[in-house]
């Protein structure tokens, strides 16, 4: 007898469709950008707490239209779809409201390098566990999707670390908001767009939450308080990750599609020699 090697049968994409599936996870990173630079806006106060709420309420009313006229089909337009969100949605801005000066001095004994390691923990941790399938098909065979739990508890956790270091209650009531739309709201959404409408509108949230991200970034370049070598430093984190995620890392993928049909390894089939 001797081994042959085990026979995998499975999807191989072309690059076009890897690069584009690539952008979920470039999406999610974009929201972490903008999500960070709000925070060190409100920490550096280079925007006032009433500015930075009407750009939130802004961003509020266009996701809701998003998902109201292009997620939901017009049978499921109803009273019942248009209360349900605007009541959670009320639900916690109270109890964000109510919580935010407890929140804001929970963590006030912990050291701000611990704070921000935390924080950095979180927000990998995020970034890693959403479910970006849920992006790529509507539903499993069984009807059911990839939960998001883990996603939105570790960018909460994240939130909570960063509203320790804020000057008041006000800014952790605003980036309590922004987390629930940041992690809870705006994946949902993209994600359900995304499979619906198809590869031009993958391409267009790639290209425009890429935009969106390098225009909340433009400020610190022109920032005479931050050192040039930390400029460079985000220059550099930028472009080598938009070009990692959306280039280099789909081309490797799409290269070892080739090898995936014969591994070999302990689990080897016997075949019997004649």
């Amino acid at each position: 007898m001797k081994k042959g090697p085990l026979q995998i049968t499975g999807n191989v994409f072309d690059l076009s469709t890897i690069m584009l599936y690539s952008g979920l996870i470039f999406q999610q990173l974009c929201s972490i950008c903008l999500f960070v630079t709000s925070f060190i806006f409100l920490l550096w106060k280079r925007v006032t707490p009433y500015y930075l709420a009407i750009v939130i309420l802004l961003t509020a009313v266009f996701g809701f239209m998003l998902w109201f006229f292009v997620v939901l089909s017009s049978d499921e337009r109803n009273l019942k779809a248009l209360s349900t969100p605007l009541r959670t949605g009320l639900i916690i801005l109270v109890f964000s409201s109510a919580l935010a000066p407890v929140l804001h001095s929970l963590l006030d004994t912990v050291s701000t390098d611990t704070i921000y390691a935390m924080t950095s923990i979180f927000l990998f941790l995020n970034f890693a566990s959403l479910p970006y399938a849920n992006g790529m098909r509507s539903s499993r065979v069984d009807g059911t999707t990839d939960s998001n739990i883990v996603s939105v508890a570790t960018g909460f956790l994240a939130s909570l670390c960063m509203a320790s270091r804020l000057p008041g209650p006000k800014e952790t009531l605003l980036l309590i908001i922004s987390a629930t739309l940041v992690f809870a709201t705006w994946p949902t959404i993209r994600h359900r767009i995304q499979v619906c409408k198809g590869k031009k509108t993958r391409f267009g949230f790639t290209i425009g939450m890429g935009a969106a991200a390098a225009l909340s970034l433009l400020p610190f370049f022109f920032d005479d308080e931050i050192e040039s070598v930390y400029k460079g430093l985000i220059a550099t984190a930028t472009l080598l990750s938009t070009f990692l995620i959306n280039f280099s890392i789909p081309f490797i993928f799409y290269k070892m599609q080739s090898i995936k049909s014969n591994i070999n390894g302990p689990w080897d089939e016997a075949v019997i020699e004649h």
